[in-house]
């Protein structure tokens, strides 16, 4: 996934309505993508990368 790809992501994970394989449809890959975008976030150093991954 691109990084506008993981931006999205995670505009839609922020959003409770939405699941990760509605996501995952949405942006044609398998459902394990947003979950490796957000543990990547994750690993990015500095409060605001975890708090924008939740």
């Amino acid at each position: 996934m691109n990084e506008e790809q993981v931006r999205h992501v995670r505009d839609l994970l922020s959003r409770p309505e939405n699941s990760l394989a509605a996501i995952a449809r949405l942006l044609g890959v398998v459902p394990l993508d947003p979950v490796q975008a957000r543990a990547r976030a994750l690993r990015q150093p500095g409060p605001a990368a975890i708090e924008e991954a939740r």
